[in-house]
């Protein structure tokens, strides 16, 4: 996963948050599970922007939107999102964390459906199909 060579958001600062975060938890599934858990099925983008790199979209993204797909994940996310960016406002909701920069939100979602996924340049999106309307 690499957003920030990639470019697939127009902020720098966007794209490199986003590769720490999934970095980290990668790197934290890698430690704690190990091949258990398929980590591009329980993370991912979804939301308007996956519908746009499917080219199923052409809007103006206004909030970048992830599901994780497990508890251990989302766990982890609560107990160490603000470490990424302590200039980011985070805010913490049962079933979704939202993180906000300037003009740029970031929401990931729990979700316990399956997440069917489609790679495209080695960003993981949400199929297309599945995506949850009001993400769009």
């Amino acid at each position: 996963m690499n957003y920030t060579e990639l470019k697939i958001f127009d902020k720098s600062t966007i794209n490199s948050y986003i590769d720490l975060m999934a970095y980290k938890l990668e790197e934290f599934n890698d430690a704690e599970f190990g091949p258990k858990i398929d980590f591009n099925t329980n993370f991912c983008l979804t939301g308007l922007a996956a519908a746009i790199l499917q080219e199923e979209a052409d809007a103006e993204v206004k909030n970048i939107i992830f599901l994780v797909g497990n508890t251990f994940f989302f766990d982890f996310l609560i107990q160490n999102i603000k470490s990424f960016n302590q200039k980011a406002q985070t805010v913490f909701f049962k079933e979704k964390i939202c993180v906000y920069f300037e003009n740029t939100f970031i929401e990931i979602h729990i979700t316990s459906d399956e997440i069917t996924t489609v790679n495209i340049n080695d960003i993981y999106v949400q199929d297309y199909s599945q995506i949850n309307p009001l993400f769009l």
